[in-house]
């Protein structure tokens, strides 16, 4: 994750973002994911 950080800081900077702000989002959207994730795995343990 930190480097993801690093390497889109520059855009960070241009869009007027805080750093911190938009790494924040993209931890929340990757454990997002992940829950999503793991629920449609147990959905389809429970169908077969």
């Amino acid at each position: 994750m930190a480097d993801f950080c690093k390497t889109k800081s520059l855009i960070y900077r241009t869009t007027g973002f805080s750093e911190a702000a938009l790494c924040n989002v993209k931890w929340v959207s990757v454990s997002l994911q992940a829950i999503l994730y793991a629920t449609f795995q147990d959905l389809s343990k429970d169908r077969s």
